[in-house]
C-alpha cells in the first residue's frame, strides 16, 4: 500500500513538472518574434524594403532601405521593440522639411497651424502639430522621416474660443488671391480654374475651383481673413 502511494505521488510530481515545463516553453514561444514578424514590423513602421534579417542572441539585426536611405535596426526578439536604429547610407534626403510636414498636417485637418514642435527621438523623430479650425482643434504626431501620421486627436472648441477667433478674424486684413490659391492647392493638388471673392452668411471668403490631372474637380472655400479652409467639396460625376 505504501509503495503504491509513493509511486502514485511520484507519477503526479512528474506530470506537474512536465506541465510546468510545457507552459514555460509555450509562453516563450508565444512571446518570441519570428523573422516574418520582424519583416512585417519594419515594413509597417519604416516603410522599408528588407535587405536582410539575422537572429543574433536575444535580438534581430535587420537591414532595410526606404526613401531616406539604408538603415540597420536592432529588434528585441521577445517583444519586438526597436532598441537601436542607425542610418548606414543616406539617399540624399534624410527627412521631410517642416514645410512638407505642414502640408501633410493640413491635408489631415481643416484650419491653421497654431503650433508645431519637433521631437528628436533617436528611433523615430516626429513633429507635434496643432491645427485650429472654426470649431475644433486637431493635435497630430507626424514622423519626420517619412511623414507617417502617428496619432491624431480632435477637440471641440469652447464657445468663448470660437468667439475670440471670430473677433481676431474681423480685425485682420484679408489675405490676397495668390495666398488663398496656395492654401487651396495644399488641400487639393491641381490647376486653379477660377477664384472668386465674395460674402456668404456674413463672412468674406474665397471660392476656388481646381482641376487635377485626371480631370477631377473640387471647390475649396477659404476664410478671406484667416486663410482657414471653411469647406471642401469634390465634384461628383453625373
Amino acid at each position: 500500500m505504501r509503495k503504491s502511494l509513493i509511486v502514485l505521488l511520484s507519477l503526479l510530481l512528474i506530470v506537474i513538472l512536465g506541465f510546468g515545463t510545457y507552459r514555460t516553453i509555450a509562453s516563450k514561444d508565444e512571446k518570441h518574434y519570428s523573422q516574418h514578424d520582424v519583416k512585417g514590423l519594419i515594413t509597417e513602421k519604416y516603410r522599408g524594403k528588407i535587405q536582410s534579417v539575422e537572429h543574433i542572441g536575444e535580438s534581430y539585426v535587420a537591414q532595410f532601405q526606404n526613401e531616406s536611405g539604408i538603415y540597420k535596426a536592432i529588434i528585441n526578439s521577445e517583444d519586438g521593440e526597436v532598441t537601436d536604429l542607425v542610418q548606414i547610407k543616406s539617399s540624399g534626403k534624410t527627412s521631410l522639411t517642416e514645410t512638407e510636414i505642414k502640408d501633410i498636417a493640413l491635408k489631415q485637418a481643416t484650419g491653421d497651424i497654431s503650433d508645431i514642435k519637433l521631437h528628436e527621438d533617436k528611433k523615430n523623430p516626429y513633429y507635434d502639430i496643432e491645427v485650429t479650425g472654426k470649431e475644433k482643434k486637431v493635435q497630430m504626431k507626424i514622423a519626420k522621416m517619412d511623414g507617417e501620421l502617428l496619432s491624431k486627436e480632435e477637440y471641440k472648441l469652447e464657445t468663448n474660443e470660437i468667439e475670440q477667433e471670430g473677433k481676431d478674424s474681423e480685425k485682420s486684413s484679408i489675405i490676397n488671391k495668390k495666398k488663398a490659391e496656395e492654401i487651396a492647392l495644399i488641400k487639393f493638388k491641381g490647376k486653379v480654374k477660377e477664384t472668386d471673392l465674395g460674402e456668404e452668411d456674413g463672412l468674406l471668403q474665397y471660392e476656388i475651383e481646381i482641376e487635377d490631372s485626371s480631370g477631377q474637380e473640387a471647390e475649396v472655400y477659404i476664410n478671406a481673413y484667416t486663410g482657414t479652409i471653411i469647406r471642401f467639396e469634390l465634384d461628383k460625376d453625373d
